[in-house]
């Protein structure tokens, strides 16, 4: 801690007072030419003890002598004041200080005379870096390699007990919380785990805190995060309590980097996990399997997008050299004024030492049922293996899927330049999908993104509501991250949105209004699907490119689609052979009842541990046709 001010007599009492003076003389040749050749003397000298005013008078005596002192060390031993500070006269050592002494907001060495309280932790924490200094720059012969040598001498021998101290427990893994401080440097690296996922900070301070009943060690790190527009440093303090003995070192909740048994290995992790983080700028569908941060695990796809993140960051900028930072330079006049930087698609960069600090958390939104905004670990981000061939498994007539696949096509490579008049409008490529349930609707748009490598993006009618005010947010929400994301768009079940409008129902009318603004103005690929094709409104008709209509499936059709089920278990077992299709495909089913049908017959052939055959299959299709005759029955009986 800083002390400002002389230390003063009360009422004339005496003092006890025993002064220890690092002085530094300087000799010139010529008195009267201060710009000469001079020699550098540095002395130790004890002034003895006694009261006030001995010690005055010796101080005049002295002060022609030693006036010119750069370090003077006062033992207070009073009956108003005790303990030891040291005062710091030399200008060199002071701006040395100054740049190498950091964490310790209540010292600052830019006043006249830096006084500090002994044992001068601040300055045994750095007591290897400014003995480094003081051999490095007494070899050069300089006033500062001068003065902080015989400043670190001193230093040194009142240091060595302490040293012993630590010594004798940290050689053996241990600290006493005492000792703490001396493990934690400002300006070091941290390591600590957070969510059981390693992480490393740079330390910023250590302090002991104490209140009426505790006392604990703070520390405050920082680490690197990423906003969506810049990187920066946010902070993170963690508390170790009091404790009583010794504890092992790295049983602490945090200890220094240095300390870790596999430090080079972890060290080119978490920097692998930095250059992986800095690859997720910007936008990014990817497969994440893993745990979250709120206790529960997922297993979907999801998109990696820091900006549309709802939650706030306050990031600082990051502190960088000067030659790290020369590319900003670039953007500055003459005067130092910015300019306006060009627009650019490069992805920003940090060095080794930044990477290695980066958070192991990154924002992502679920594609699957929940699509929710989470934290996920970046450790757990995959990159999805793509299966464009699965478009050739479509079960539809070839000249359909040759019409989808020319229209998706040509929309995501702009063959067409055709536009409205009205620049942004109707440059959307918009497909209705109609007919009866489980024909292959939602399977079209699940194909098409797989296809082009694009997320799905479902939602249905429920999610959206039909509340006027809260529809035309949360649509617009959507359209906006679909469009940004580049996603293929799925509105399941959108007859609400698409039924002609009536004189009589207002509120209907707004809802279809809404919607088709909305719509209009999309850039992006928009499959619609619906069971009521005919109650469309004229308005909407005139903005679908293009409309589809599913029929129910004959033979061949479900025969394809049970091939297609059952060829993709090719790490399973089955007993299924040709003639068995024809047997599967004469049952009258849809393509969600075929898959339903599978997954339900898989379990029965698992419960007896046997292999999937068609006796599991007419299990379930006993079943389903008992479920059937009961459904009929029960709305024979209702009419």
């Amino acid at each position: 801690m800083q002390i400002n001010g002389d230390i003063s007599e009360t009422n004339g009492s005496p003092e006890t007072i025993n002064d220890v003076i690092l002085l530094e003389r300087r000799d010139y040749e010529d008195p009267e030419d201060k710009d000469g050749f001079y020699s550098h003397r540095t002395k130790l000298y004890e002034l003895g003890k006694g009261p006030a005013a001995k010690r005055k008078r010796a101080e005049e005596g002295e002060s022609e002598e030693f006036g010119n002192y750069t370090f003077r060390c006062i033992e207070q031993n009073s009956k108003y004041t005790s303990g030891r500070i040291l005062e710091i006269k030399s200008d060199p050592v002071k701006k040395a200080l100054e740049k190498i002494v950091i964490g310790y907001p209540d010292i600052s060495f830019s006043v006249q005379t830096p006084i500090l309280n002994f044992p001068l932790n601040e300055l045994h924490i750095f007591s290897d870096k400014l003995n480094a200094l003081a051999e490095e720059e007494e070899g050069k012969g300089t006033e500062l390699g001068h003065h902080l040598s015989v400043l670190m001498k001193f230093l040194n021998n009142e240091w060595a007990p302490y040293n012993k101290k630590v010594s004798y427990w940290t050689d053996v893994g241990l600290i006493t919380y005492e000792y703490l401080w001396t493990l934690f440097q400002p300006g070091s690296y941290i390591y600590t785990t957070i969510n059981k996922k390693s992480r490393v900070l740079k330390l910023n301070s250590f302090q002991y805190q104490s209140s009426c009943s505790s006392k604990w060690a703070q520390l405050y790190g920082t680490y690197i995060d990423y906003d969506g527009t810049m990187f920066g440093e946010s902070s993170m303090d963690f508390t170790i309590p009091e404790f009583r003995g010794s504890r092992k070192i790295l049983e602490l909740q945090v200890f220094p980097l240095e300390k870790h048994p596999k430090k080079e290995a972890l060290v080119k992790r978490l920097i692998d996990r930095g250059t992986k983080f800095v690859g997720l700028q910007g936008y990014h569908c990817k497969k994440y399997n893993g745990p979250v941060p709120c206790g529960s695990s997922i297993n979907t796809r999801v998109m990696v997008d820091s900006l549309s993140y709802g939650g706030s960051k306050y990031l600082s900028a990051l502190k960088r050299s000067a030659v790290e930072d020369e590319t900003e330079d670039k953007y500055h006049d003459e005067d130092g004024n910015p300019i306006d930087k060009p627009e650019s698609t490069e992805l920003l960069e940090l060095t080794d030492d930044e990477k290695l600090i980066c958070t192991a958390l990154i924002p992502a939104f679920t594609l699957d049922d929940h699509k929710v905004w989470l934290e996920v670990f970046i450790d757990d981000i995959q990159d999805i293996e793509w299966n464009p061939e699965i478009f050739s498994k479509l079960v539809l007539p070839a000249e359909t899927k040759q019409l989808i696949r020319g229209l998706v096509e040509s929309h995501i490579n702009e063959k067409s330049q055709f536009d409205d008049f009205i620049e942004g409008k109707g440059k959307g490529l918009i497909s209705v999908l109609h007919g009866p349930p489980g024909l292959g609707k939602t399977m079209t748009a699940e194909t098409v993104a797989e296809y082009t490598k694009s997320p799905l993006y479902t939602i249905s009618a429920g999610s959206l509501g039909t509340n006027v005010s809260s529809l035309e947010k949360s649509l617009r929400r959507i359209l906006d991250l679909a469009q940004r994301w580049k996603a293929v768009l799925l509105l399941d079940e959108a007859d609400v949105y698409l039924e002609e409008r009536s004189v009589h129902d207002i509120e209907r009318n707004a809802l279809v209004s809404i919607f088709l603004r909305l719509v209009e103005y999309y850039q992006g690929i928009l499959f619609l699907t619906t069971n009521r094709v005919s109650t469309f409104d004229d308005a909407f008709q005139s903005r679908i490119h293009v409309a589809l209509r599913y029929s129910k499936l004959d033979t061949d059709a479900r025969e394809q689609i049970w091939r297609n089920f059952i060829t993709r278990m090719d790490k399973r077992e089955t007993s299924i052979v040709e003639e068995d299709y024809k047997e599967l495909s004469a049952v009258d089913l849809n393509g969600r009842q075929i898959k339903n049908a599978i997954r339900t017959a898989l379990s029965i052939a698992d419960t007896n541990g046997e292999t999937l055959g068609l006796k599991h299959f007419n299990i379930v299709f006993g079943v389903m046709a008992t479920f059937e005759r009961d459904l009929k029955g029960m709305k024979a009986s209702r009419t």
